[in-house]
Order: C-alpha cells, then structure tokens, then sequence
C-alpha cells in the first residue's frame, strides 16, 4: 500500500523517463521553459533546481544544469518570456530572479509580509505579479532585503485601509517598490494569467478575475463552483474562461459570456471509490488546448473540456503527482510523484517516499480533442466517436505497441506504424486495414498509404474491444466488445456458449443457436461460407474442458448463409477431442 492510499506499489507504471538528481524533498512546482527544453522545479528543500532535457530518436534523457537556493521552502516559480531568467518564491517572504542565461547570481526582486504562494510573469505588461499569504501588514519597522521608504509608505498605507488585507503586487523589475498592490479577500492560493486576463483564487472560496488593462479595479468577482477548498488554477488559451481544481476531488469549467453559460459544468476525478483525493494541478496543451490533471491519487488524465470528455487516464504512482508542467510545443509531460503531507506527519515513510520527476511523453490521440458522436449513431468514414471511457488503471507500453508490414523476402519490416494501446484485434481487406486497440481506439489504414492512419476514432461500444472484421465491399467494418454487444456484425460468438447469424443491412438475428456447455472462444467460416467452425473451451472464468466442434451443414439444403432467410437447417456436429485447443 503507498503511503498516500493508492492501491499502486509502482513508482514508475508508465514508464516514463525519470529525471536525473531529483529534490531531496517534495516538489511544489514544475515550470518548462518556453523557448526550450529546460524546467526548473522548486521544493521544499530550500532549493530551485534546473535541468535540460536532451533527446535522440524517442529516448529522452536529463541533464541537471544547476540549481539555486531559498531561506526557507520554495513553493512557486515562473519563466521569462524569452526563456532566459526564472523567479522563483517561497517561505522566506522573497522572489528571487535567476538569470540562467547569463549565468548571473541570484537576486531577490519583490518581497511581501507572509510566504510567496503564487508567481507570474506578464510579457505584454513586462510586470511580475505576486500573490502572498499575507494576513497582518508590516509596520515597516522590520528591515527585509529590498524594502526601502517608499514600500514602508506602501504598506502602512494598506494597513491603515484594513488591519487584515491581503494583497497580490507587480513588480517593474527596473524598480524597487511595486507598481501596484491590490487587495484580495484572503490568503492567495491559486494564480493564472493569460493577458489581459488574470485569475486568482483565495482561500474563502472567492475567485477574483482582473483584467490587466485596469488592474487597479476587479473585473468580477464569484465564489468557486466547488464546495471544497480551491488548489488550483489555469486560464483558458483563448482567455474566455477558466478552469478551477479543488481539494475535494472536482474540476469546474467556468465560462465568462452568458451565452457560453450552457459550457460551464464541474465534473469528479481523482477517487477511487469512496476516497476523494486532491487535483493538485492543471495544465492546458500548448497546441491543442485540451489539458492534464494531476491528483493525490497518484494519477495524471488528460481531458477536453470543450466535448467533456476524458482522453486518456494514465496508470497510478504510488505516491501523490504533486504538480506538472507541458514543454513549450507539447511533445512533453513532466510531472513530480513524491509525499504531498496531506495525510499528516505519521503517514510519512522515509523508505517509500522518495522524490522523483518523470517525463512522459503523451501519444497526439491522448491530447488532441476528438468530435462527438451521439451514442447509437452508425459511423462512417470520417466522423470520430468519442464516448466515455472506462479505466481500469492498467499500464501502457507506448513502445511496445506497433504494427508492422512484412515482406517476406527481407528480414526487417517495410512499414512500422505506432498505435496508442496494445493491438486486440486486426481486419484486412484491400486496401483497408482495421486495427482495434485496448483503449477502445479503433485505426484505420490505406495499405496503398501505410505509412499515414487514414482515420482514428472510439469504438462506439463501451466496452473493450474484442473482434473486427473488414466488410467485403470495403466499406467499413464490424466490430464486437466484451460486454456482449455487437454492432455491424455477421456472425457472432460469445463467452454464453452462443453463436448466431445476423443480417447487418436488415438489422436483425437470423437465426438462434443452441448454447454450449462452455464458452465459445472464436470462430471462422470456410472459403465458401459452406462451413462455419467454432472453438468451445475453457476461457478461465469457470472450470471446464476443451473441444473444438464443426457443424457441418447438410447439404444441399444452403451452400452460404443469405441475409433475409431464415436458418432452420438441422446441424451435425463432429466433435474431435483436443488437449491443447484453445
């Protein structure tokens, strides 16, 4: 059992590249550079760590570049917009400047009266902003690195509008006192900015949204959608919204327009069945705009807010995902998995809780949105289903997963293509091919093209994905699922003992089989469709034997199963004993 309550003992189940010399101590944040392949992560070892990550082919590998400190615990960090300087805050009241490009030494930019929760960068405005935990104000008479006269007036001046304000600045680097100091409602504990929208979330419960072309005034104030405390935030990339997590296991989507109020929903995540963990953080996709979760529950989702559906849930860590950050073009997921103390000092394990920081690189399918299609619709070549799916916290091997094209004269393959889960289930007919995966995705490839997917989209079956078959006229396919449903199909069989022959276009059973002792496993039909075969044995579920059974029709009653007739011929059965029949 890990020590945050997760059933996983795997610290890496995804298989994820691990980052080299990680904090000592548990990370608070993880900020990418935005020009390249850089992060820094901050903890609460007092230190701001950097690293570069390097890549050949699919490999990924770290390098670490150097690392800063704080007084006390660091607990935020943001990047330049040229990727050269990062800031950093934490519990020594302080934001510091690190000038990586450069090679410059640490300074402190901005100080406040309380811990430095939240830091921002504004490129348009070339402002930082700050949010603090400050609850009582500084009398000025104690001295901080940094605070000269003209801050002291500053801060007395807000002392004496409200003994218990709490403030956010923003900070001209070229000075030394802020630009501006707004007053919060209480403590800050969530900040976003996407300008000229800023976003920030308090510890009552309020959310105040500014609009940084009159930052000196709150464009709208709400209290948050979810009952529970507010964890984080993220605004929206076309900056009409934004998206709120919170300690009780829920993500809100709140949309600004009236008319888009029909957008704005919350939904669950991160539980495992009556235990509610936190969502410590949420990161939009730089290019496709979909965006990632990160809960106590040592799991990270991907989603798309915008068809309200989850794209893809990744395997649980045995300790809590921390926090997490996209690469500047999203080809990369980082993320940190150690002790997050919400289960208290007696929960804390030194020989499991150890720090690490993974690097995972997510398939185009598991961020890229996907368009709705109603459930029941028939589908077609070019629609995508995307139904909700069902998880069941099973790890992916993204390298492991191809399908290859052989010609038998070489002894490499001519085509390799990666698919996004392993492969169940595979139909050919010329030049179409059908590959069914285990995350219900369904692919399919022109053979003339096999380099390229000529369509992607969900089976439209809730279910895994058991059996395909490519109709003869090329035309689309059938598709069978574990859970006894069966769409398009022609002849059937399943784990009852049952097979039955059905008529697609009519959309109706034809015949009606007697069932087996056993369950029957799969199924062929001869070159004229004259023989039907059918393995029934056991499928681990109950205790049986093995027999492979061919009914063999008598003839010349049909040579081939027609749709629209009805199939009452008398069946003989020659049963031929098997010992490895499967």
């Amino acid at each position: 059992m890990s020590v945050n309550g997760a059933a996983s003992t795997i610290a890496n189940p995804n298989r994820s590249t691990e980052v080299v010399k990680p904090p000592s101590d548990s990370v608070s944040s993880l900020s990418f550079s935005p020009k390249a392949n850089v992060f820094v992560a901050t903890s609460w070892d007092n230190q701001v760590g950097c690293w570069e990550v390097q890549k050949s082919g699919n490999e990924l590998s770290t390098v670490h570049m150097g690392s800063m400190s704080h007084d006390k615990p660091v607990l935020c960090s943001a990047w330049k917009e040229d990727g050269t300087t990062v800031f950093s805050g934490g519990c020594d009241k302080q934001v510091k400047m690190w000038p990586l490009a450069s090679g410059g030494q640490p300074v402190t930019v901005a100080v406040h009266d309380a811990p430095v929760k939240e830091v921002s960068w504004i490129q348009e405005m070339n402002l930082l902003v700050t949010g603090s935990w400050d609850k009582t104000l500084s009398n000025g008479t104690k001295r901080v690195l940094g605070l000269n006269s003209s801050m002291t007036k500053i801060l007395r001046m807000i002392e004496e509008r409200n003994a218990a304000a709490l403030f956010s600045l923003y900070w001209d680097l070229r000075q030394q006192s802020p630009t501006w100091v707004q007053q919060l409602p209480d403590r800050c504990y969530a900040l976003a900015v996407q300008h000229p929208l800023m976003v920030v979330g308090t510890a009552d419960r309020n959310i105040i949204v500014f609009d940084l072309q009159k930052p000196q005034t709150e464009y709208k104030r709400i209290v948050s959608p979810l009952q529970h405390q507010t964890r984080c935030l993220a605004a929206f990339p076309d900056k009409q919204g934004f998206l709120v997590g919170s300690i009780g296991g829920r993500v809100g989507v709140h949309h600004f327009d009236k008319p888009q109020t029909d957008k704005t929903f919350t939904f669950k995540c991160h539980r495992q069945g009556s235990v509610v963990y936190s969502v410590n953080s949420l990161n939009f996709h730089p290019t496709h705009h979909t965006f990632a979760t990160t809960g106590s529950d040592g799991s990270f989702s991907f989603w798309d807010k915008d068809n309200k559906t989850r794209l893809k849930e990744m395997a649980r860590c045995n300790q809590p995902v921390t926090c997490s950050s996209f690469n500047h073009d999203g080809s990369i997921f980082g993320y940190s998995v150690c002790y997050d103390w919400s289960k208290g000092a007696e929960k804390y394990d030194p020989a499991t809780a150890k720090t690490n920081i993974y690097l995972h690189q997510p398939l185009e399918v598991d961020v890229k949105p996907r368009l709705p299609l109603a459930r029941g619709r028939r589908f077609d070549a070019g629609r995508y289903c995307a139904l909700p799916e069902k998880m069941t916290g099973r790890p992916s091997f993204p390298e492991a997963v191809t399908t290859k094209c052989w010609d038998l004269r070489q002894q490499n393959p001519t085509s390799v293509q990666r698919l996004p889960d392993c492969c169940y289930a595979l139909a050919v007919q010329h030049p179409l091919v059908v590959v069914g995966t285990a995350d219900r995705n369904i692919i399919v490839f022109n053979l003339q093209s096999p380099q390229a997917e000529y369509n992607r989209f969900l089976s439209p079956l809730q279910h895994q994905t058991r059996c395909l078959a490519a109709f003869p006229d090329k035309q689309g396919f059938l598709v069978g699922s574990i859970e006894g449903k069966r769409h398009h199909t022609f002849a059937s069989a399943g784990s009852d003992g049952v097979f039955n022959f059905w008529d697609k276009d009519a959309k109706r059973k034809l015949t009606n089989m007697l069932r087996c002792n056993q369950p029957i496993s799969c199924s062929s039909f001869n070159c004229d469709g004259s023989i039907y075969a059918y393995a029934v044995c056991y499928d681990w579920s109950k205790q049986g034997g093995r027999k492979i059974i061919i009914p063999q029709q008598q003839r010349p009653r049909y040579t081939s199963i027609s749709p629209g007739k009805t199939m009452s011929h008398p069946v003989f059965q020659q049963v031929v004993e098997s010992s490895d029949a499967s």
